[in-house]
């Protein structure tokens, strides 16, 4: 090694021991997300609700960024001692989104020959359809959404179909 690199700050060579600790301190703060959002069935409730008064401003295209700010201050009034993570304008669009998958889900084994579904008593699958169920929810890129369904009920359905689109978009509709 030449001497002129003795003082470079791109040296390969070691400056002396390293404290893991001081890896860990910077690795932590730099790396380190936020914790998640957590949702209890009330605070879905409470959007939904919001998002079905403030349906008019979604528009063609879906909510707007202003109606999730406006969804996480309604949300942090009606719950100000919430759970896990803050929910921000992009937790509640998260949240939207994967409602939407599970509302598609149940319309999805609503629709499905020989299943059938109630609010009540779910997807309504015999234990001696295991096997069926298991294929369907490996069949297609939208069934596999529907698989917490066979033992878990959808109460927001009925909420979410009002403020799903009921006209199919696309140039063959």
């Amino acid at each position: 090694m030449s001497d002129d690199s003795k003082g470079s700050s791109r040296s390969l060579r070691s400056q002396g021991i390293v404290d893991p600790s001081d890896l860990k301190a910077t690795e932590s703060t730099s790396t380190r997300k936020p914790p998640a959002a957590i949702w209890t069935v009330d605070e879905e409730t409470a959007f939904l609700s919001f998002l079905l008064d403030n349906k008019a401003a979604a528009g063609d295209g879906g909510f707007k960024p202003v109606t999730y700010n406006a969804a996480v201050v309604h949300l942090s009034e009606k719950f100000p001692m919430q759970t896990g993570g803050e929910k921000v304008p992009n937790s509640c669009k998260c949240k939207w989104t994967s409602l939407k998958k599970s509302y598609n889900a149940v319309v999805d084994i609503k629709n499905t020959s020989g299943f059938t579904w109630s609010d009540q008593f779910r997807a309504g699958i015999q234990s001696s359809s295991d096997n069926i169920w298991a294929r369907y929810c490996k069949a297609s890129t939208s069934h596999p959404a529907a698989k917490p369904f066979r033992h878990k009920s959808f109460p927001h359905f009925a909420a979410v179909e009002a403020l799903v689109p009921r006209q199919g978009k696309g140039a063959h509709v």
